[in-house]
């Protein structure tokens, strides 16, 4: 189990220790005070309750990101709302349903100029939150009476947005990308820039436009690493691997300045590299056995497709294993989907089916199930 794993399992844990709290010190005295004494009405109002105090969130959470970006002059490109995904195209606005990378939703922008601001659209659920709390609380809960469904409904409300409030702040890397690890992330200068960079790129891939101008941060953080990362792939993408491998090198060099997982993803296209510069089955064995254990397990288990090919290669040309190929090949749908506005796509399906071509090539006898 990594840190990260560890640190999300201990902030649910927290959750469940909240939503325990919130059952027995608000919801059951509510119920109470309610007057509710069949089973059905008090189940009844505590679904009701909780269900609206979901929804109210949510809406709140990414509304909070939405006037945040505003003010920190950024584009919206989408927002999702628990699965409900309002997106930009060229001439109007349109519904999908789309996967996020959030607890509950995720908001996408793109940064206006070189001068916006992230942190505003980082702050902006919290702030919206802060006020909501206040509202029903110091607004509503205080002033009516004990057997008003209103009254009982408001702090029962409060209560589910302070929970996800919790997950929210968290300042450490969870399963899903929150606020308080964001903040963090920007906490340097540099990092500010970087961020801008990554958001500007998404925002193209997400429209389907093509970034050609991709820049290159001399100075190593996690955030850009990822802008370089970005540019490694670009390079590929180009068969430029002299330069992707400088750039990889590069990233690599400074382990200790980024996260665990940025490692692993360049790691894993210094492996990419390696196949293709022909070197030796043995020594790319001996260098992916060098690598920790955690390292491993995160170029084995990562959903970037980026990454997800290198593992297919990794897996046909040197440990020589068709089951390992097949659990990469049938990640790959879901891999696609995540991308599946992105301009990259396109690309990178071309390379996974080059690594592909490859793996058929070197062992021309194996047969893949795919799901």
């Amino acid at each position: 189990m990594t840190k990260d794993d560890l640190l999300t399992l201990m902030v649910y844990a927290i959750m469940m220790v909240a939503a325990i709290f919130i059952g027995i010190q608000v919801i059951g005295p509510a119920l109470d005070d309610l007057g509710l004494l069949a089973t059905s009405e008090r189940v009844g109002f505590a679904l009701i309750t909780i269900l609206i105090g979901a929804i109210l969130n949510i809406f709140l959470f990414e509304l909070g990101h939405v006037i945040g970006a505003k003010l920190g002059k950024y584009q919206i490109i989408s927002v999702n709302f628990a699965g409900i995904c309002i997106y930009r195209t060229e001439k109007r606005w349109k519904v999908r349903f789309q996967s996020f990378d959030g607890l509950t939703g995720e908001t996408k922008v793109m940064p206006k100029t070189a001068k916006s601001n992230p942190k505003p659209y980082i702050w902006g659920p919290i702030m919206l939150f802060v006020i909501e709390f206040a509202v029903l609380i110091f607004g509503v809960y205080s002033f009516l009476p004990n057997d008003s469904f209103i009254k009982q409904g408001a702090m029962v409300v409060a209560s589910v947005g302070a929970m996800l409030a919790i997950y929210d702040i968290m300042p450490f890397k969870l399963d899903t990308l929150n606020d308080g690890y964001r903040l963090v992330l920007i906490s340097k200068p540099i990092n500010v820039e970087a961020y801008n960079e990554i958001m500007r790129i998404q925002g193209l891939n997400y429209q389907g436009v093509e970034v050609k101008d991709i820049r290159v941060f001399e100075e190593i953080t996690s955030l850009t690493a990822s802008v370089n990362l970005l540019k490694v792939y670009d390079f590929e993408d180009q068969k430029n691997i002299i330069e992707a491998d400088k750039l990889v090198d590069a990233i690599i060099a400074n382990k200790d300045k980024i996260n665990t997982s940025t490692l692993a993803r360049a790691t894993a296209q210094k492996i990419y590299i390696m196949i293709n510069n022909k070197v030796a089955a043995e020594e790319i064995e001996k260098y992916w056995l060098s690598q920790t254990n955690e390292i491993r397990r995160l170029i084995g288990s990562d959903w970037a497709l980026e990454t997800i090919r290198v593992y297919l290669l990794y897996s046909g040309i040197v440990a020589k294993s068709a089951t390992e190929c097949a659990y990469a090949i049938n990640r790959r749908p879901r891999a696609v989907k995540r991308l599946e506005t992105n301009a990259r796509l396109t690309k990178e399906n071309v390379l996974f089916d080059e690594a592909l071509a490859q793996i058929k090539t070197a062992n021309p006898d194996w047969e893949f199930e795919v799901h």
